[in-house]
């Protein structure tokens, strides 16, 4: 019987870790290695736990990235975009053959001491075990030029679903923020965050696991047929436009292989945020960094927002018929506070979608959940155009740290809106 183990980057008999004096290693401009027998050919991951103690994603580019090599040859790009925090970033390598591999870290700057690597651990998955269909299609994203500062991928997750036919994998890509495309507030209003979140490639297997066809989201969101090269099954896709579409050709230094993770299908995308509450913090360090924040709200540009932590995200599911009308959700704090909405009268940042969302609405300082009294829900279109309300809740805020504090909802059922009828005032503890 061959020996197997999941490749989530975990302590394991077959991982060879070297962890010991990382820092003055890392002074010397040495890092650990990891070494890892493959019993037959698979693919390989690896997780790196380091920090940079003089960085922070605020204070900018980190250039040239750290690199992540298998067997001597380049395979990852690495940027520490948590500083100086001591963290764990993993990453797929690809296919390997049978044998014994060394996945090792380099600094092309040469400076001693940049980065701490406390420790590197490298594993494989084989044909057959779980999630290696998942991991062995995950697509390779070559970055823009400027990606070590701005808009950086920050985490992949891969949803697969059945079909008739087979099943679709369908990978998503979490970027620091949008320079191109929606705007900050707007996100904020939205989606209740400024991180972007775009599908970048989807495969459709048939139901014994062969390809059919592939697609990725390219320029101006449509979805074209994949032509470009790939290293064993992953697909190489180049982020090519300010809004983060990708192209299948091009070159790029930047080389970004962020291990897959199961998607959440519990509620709204942006749950998957929460599960990683660093990942709100960098994506506010690179508004601080690009003047994005302000006290001035609503920015009549739509560019800049205030600080996330003091938005109320509320998430909603909805149905609405094309052509019908937006949703304006607003939010009552106690003691006589006024209502304040997601749009914030600005009709850009309303609501128009259907499905599920998490919506941002900018509260007065000091607010907290014990605060909000009630939600009111509107229908804004044309008199009579309707639209339902599915669910509604959980509230959310993020606290000091950027972690989720949460508050539920009591809802009973679906509720209908008329646009130019009377809204729905929902108690928040009734």
């Amino acid at each position: 019987m061959k020996t197997r183990f999941i490749c989530v980057c975990a302590a394991a008999a077959l991982f060879v870790s070297a962890a010991a004096s990382a820092r003055e290693l890392s002074a010397a401009g040495l890092f650990p290695e990891a070494v890892f027998d493959a019993a037959e050919a698979g693919e390989a991951c690896a997780a790196v736990k380091m920090s940079a103690p003089d960085y922070s994603w605020e204070k900018g580019r980190w250039r040239p990235p750290l690199v992540v090599l298998l067997d001597g040859k380049k395979r990852a790009s690495l940027i520490p975009v948590r500083g100086g925090e001591a963290a764990e970033y993993k990453a797929f390598l690809g296919p390997v053959g049978a044998g014994r591999h060394t996945v090792s870290i380099a600094d092309p700057s040469k400076k001693d001491g940049r980065a701490i690597v406390e420790s590197v651990t490298a594993g494989v998955l084989y044909a057959g075990d779980d999630g290696y269909e998942r991991l062995r299609r995950a697509p390779i994203l070559l970055g823009r030029q400027d990606n070590e500062s701005s808009d950086t991928p920050l985490m992949m997750w891969v949803v697969e679903s059945k079909t008739a036919a087979g099943r679709i994998l369908e990978y998503t890509v979490v970027f620091s923020n949008e320079d191109g495309g929606t705007k900050t507030a707007e996100l904020m209003a939205r989606y209740g965050r400024t991180v972007d979140i775009e599908y970048v490639y989807r495969a459709a297997l048939d139901a014994d696991g062969r390809l059919v066809s592939e697609t990725f989201q390219g320029p101006n969101h449509e979805e074209l047929p994949f032509k470009g090269r790939k290293i064993g099954e992953h697909p190489v896709l180049r982020v090519c436009t300010f809004n983060n579409m990708v192209c299948d050709d091009g070159e790029s230094p930047f080389v970004f292989m962020n291990y897959p993770v199961e998607f959440d299908a519990g509620g709204v995308r942006e749950r998957m945020l929460d599960r990683e509450p660093w990942i709100n913090r960098v994506a506010f360090e690179e508004l601080a960094r690009e003047g994005k924040l302000t006290k001035s709200t609503p920015d009549p540009e739509r560019i800049k927002i205030d600080d996330p932590r003091l938005y109320a995200l509320v998430d909603i599911e909805a149905d609405v018929p094309p052509g019908g009308p937006g949703i304006e959700i607003s939010l009552k704090t106690a003691g006589g506070g006024e209502w304040r909405s997601a749009s914030q009268g600005v009709d850009e940042m309303r609501f128009k979608g259907s499905g599920k969302a998490r919506l941002g609405i900018l509260l007065p300082e000091g607010c907290g959940l014990k605060d909000i009294e009630a939600v009111r829900l509107a229908a804004v279109g044309v008199p009579g155009s309707r639209a339902t309300v599915i669910s509604l809740g959980p509230i959310t805020f993020l606290d000091v740290d950027f972690r989720p504090l949460q508050k539920e909802i009591i809802w009973k059922k679906k509720r209908a809106l008329v646009a130019g009828s009377s809204p729905a005032i929902i108690k928040i503890d009734e």
